[in-house]
């Protein structure tokens, strides 16, 4: 047996999948039946240190990664790869890191040490520098890992770039830097214009029609996208993550409640009493319902007059929805609680079995319970446990997870590798071996799997193709 074979032996074989009510004593076989060797083949793999996974730039079939030439504190190299066979389409050496990117109309717009640049995202050539002195703001947007059903059926903001430090509303290029919101022209790089507006506190820029949305620790502004001009503004202070849903602005201000702010003027139409999760958590409308799902407090409220209709302590564990029900789990139990968010009546209750229970997350037609190393999963509509699988060794920690609604397969991200599961039977359907660091991001499109991993050496990124009951359908 070859050392490579040998490794990935040594590092699958103790798994096993238990099609429940089947103990783990009677399912030898199956665990048997499981390939002891990757099923999984690199598509391609480009090495890479910083990874700018924008939606922008992946729907144009790219994707942007930074990487060291060498020197300490100076040269980075910027590469744009395809998306389809990880070819380097360019490369562009800038003077220092990048900290912030997106793209606006044909510009790849980055921010470096004391300086914005446009780069033409045809051949990587310098377009454009704006000295633009100070702090970048870098707002934060959650990745649909943590939001699996959070984008569906919503008119949400689409905060692009790493934490939607660059704001592209409709090829208008918006950023904030140490308190003063500009507007550029992603063309030239030139001042449309700027406005001092107190420092945004983590929160990236949105529109609402004709205006800018800014949050910043002065409180909630709206400022004219042509002019820059105030058109409103609300002086609550330290607004965190707002989101704008239908016609709805929601935000939470510096310890406070959940805030629902009138678009047209900044009024607060409504504030909740409790001390509320950021709205940049899952948030969305269900009928005449707002409901919130975060890591803390997962909440329904009546959309029109901010009555709080139900909440619970879940004690850290990320709750999840498929948009009809909230899968949740109360503190200091194990348990998982289905509930419908039409009739707020609870529909089942399931045990999670494992040792440490950490969150929730629902692909139908299964929910799962994740811990450490451990994954159960239970019938959505009913709670009754359908397979359970645990990693080769105890301890082998699940860095993260990423799913879509539609997905039929699920994906986890072990210490030791990625193994994909067929959500409805648990039966493996990929398993690709390796020595995971730290995986940073993982992403399912186009029937192929895309990574960016942190192993004790280099960073790179790298992609699997998927087949058969592996891709979406």
């Amino acid at each position: 047996m070859s050392r490579a074979r040998a490794l990935v032996a040594m590092a699958f074989l103790p798994a096993c999948v238990v099609a429940s009510p089947v103990s783990a004593q009677e399912a030898g076989g199956l665990g048997a039946a499981i390939a002891h060797e990757a099923t999984a083949k690199v598509l391609w793999q480009n090495p890479s240190q910083i990874l700018f996974a924008i939606e922008a730039l992946m729907d144009r079939g790219m994707i942007a990664s930074t990487r060291s030439l060498g020197v300490p504190g100076q040269a980075t190299a910027l590469d744009l790869m395809a998306l389809k066979d990880g070819k380097v389409l360019w490369t562009a050496q800038l003077p220092s890191g990048v900290d912030a990117m997106n793209v606006c109309a044909d510009t790849l717009v980055v921010a470096i040490s004391g300086a914005v640049q446009g780069l033409s995202l045809k051949d990587g050539s310098l377009l454009w520098e704006q000295p633009l002195q100070g702090r970048l703001e870098t707002g934060w947007e959650p990745s649909p890992a943590f939001a699996q059903a959070s984008w569906f059926a919503e008119k949400a903001m689409k905060a692009q770039g790493i934490g939607g430090a660059f704001f592209d509303g409709g090829g208008k290029l918006y950023t904030c830097v140490s308190g003063i919101a500009y507007r550029l022209d992603p063309a030239t790089g030139d001042v449309v214009w700027e406005r001092p507006i107190g420092f945004s506190i983590h929160s990236p820029l949105i529109t609402y029609k004709d205006m800018l949305i800014v949050p910043s620790d002065k409180g909630l502004l709206a400022l004219d996208q042509e002019t820059g001009q105030p058109r409103w503004g609300n002086p609550l202070g330290w607004i965190g993550q707002v989101r704008v849903v239908d016609d709805c602005i929601y935000g939470v201000p510096h310890m406070q409640g959940l805030c629902r702010f009138d678009p047209e003027t900044g009024d607060v139409l409504w504030q909740l009493e409790k001390l509320a999760p950021s709205p940049g958590d899952t948030l969305f409308h269900c009928g005449d319902r707002t409901v919130v799902i975060s890591n803390r407090t997962p909440m329904i409220i009546h959309t029109e007059t901010g009555e709080l209709l139900w909440s619970v302590d879940a004690g850290g564990r990320w709750a999840d929805t498929d948009g009809q029900n909230i899968y949740y789990s109360p503190n200091g139990t194990k348990q998982i609680h289905a509930m419908s968010i039409a009739d707020l009546k609870e529909k089942w209750v399931a045990e999670f079995t494992g040792f440490f229970f950490s969150r929730i997350s629902s692909v139908k037609p299964a929910v799962m319970g994740l811990g450490w190393g451990e994954v159960e999963a239970f019938n959505a509509d009913t709670g009754a446990a359908i397979w359970s699988w645990k990693a080769p060794m105890i301890g082998g920690t699940i860095n993260d997870v990423t799913m879509t609604a539609d997905d039929r397969a699920y994906y986890i991200q072990t210490k030791d590798g990625i193994i994909g599961f067929d959500v409805a039977t648990g039966m493996p359907v990929l398993e690709y071996p390796g020595e995971f660091f730290f995986c940073h991001w993982m992403s399912q499109r186009n029937g192929t799997l895309y990574f960016h991993v942190s192993p004790p050496t280099n960073g790179y990124v790298a992609a699997i193709p998927l087949t058969g009951a592996q891709a979406a359908q």
